[in-house]
């Protein structure tokens, strides 16, 4: 949610009330502030912390609306990958240390599940890659948009996330690929045992009987 020219009372009142519509709403909500200043003596431009505009245009305050939405977006997807980066780790460490994956069949997929979701998220919800249509129709328009991505380096955090991303898939691969291949073995070991039962039995009727 993206409010424009609220005071922080009003704010926090609004924002309460719409979280209660929230499918996992957060225990602290994530909030980044960014200014817009208008002075009709100025050119537009990008700043540090504030942006200036030389008149309220609502195309324009939709544009710098949507780069800090996501923004702040990336930063809830980077807190939840690096939880599962997190837990990959500890099962790395332990492979390191002896060999062993601790974990179970179930966790891993709902780690992978979780990935698969992140990722879907990044790409309907946000849409990082994509640009508003105004921007196809108005140069300005498109510099503004152009300018407010590099002020937030929305490319590189998405580079960045994109890379972890990438990882947890791979590692979950590797993973399962691993705890399958135990599993054959138990079943190989299970299939011989038996195996060996049954030819038992046959020379035991066969001498005995």
């Amino acid at each position: 949610v993206v409010l424009f020219n609220f005071d922080d009372k009003t704010a926090a009142k609004f924002v309460k009330q719409i979280a209660r519509y929230g499918a996992e709403p957060l225990a602290k909500p994530k909030v980044e502030e960014y200014a817009a200043v208008v002075d009709p003596d100025q050119k537009i431009s990008v700043e540090f912390n504030h942006v200036v505009l030389n008149k309220i245009d609502p195309d324009q305050i939709y544009l710098i609306a949507e780069v800090v939405a996501q923004s702040v977006a990336i930063d809830f997807v980077e807190e939840r990958v690096d939880q599962i980066v997190a837990k990959f780790e500890k099962i790395d460490a332990g492979l390191e240390r002896d060999g062993k994956i601790r974990v179970s069949d179930v966790e891993i997929r709902k780690m992978i599940g979780a990935g698969r979701n992140i990722i879907q998220y990044v790409i309907t919800q946000l849409s990082l890659l994509d640009k508003p249509d105004i921007t196809w129709e108005d140069k300005e328009m498109e510099s503004l948009f152009l300018a407010m991505r590099k002020m937030f380096e929305l490319e590189d955090r998405f580079r960045t996330l994109e890379f972890r991303l990438n990882f947890i898939q791979n590692t979950s691969e590797m993973v399962l690929h691993i705890l399958e291949a135990k599993r054959s073995v138990y079943l190989e070991l299970w299939i011989i045992g038996l195996f060996v039962i049954d030819v038992m039995l046959i020379l035991y009727e066969a001498i005995f009987k």
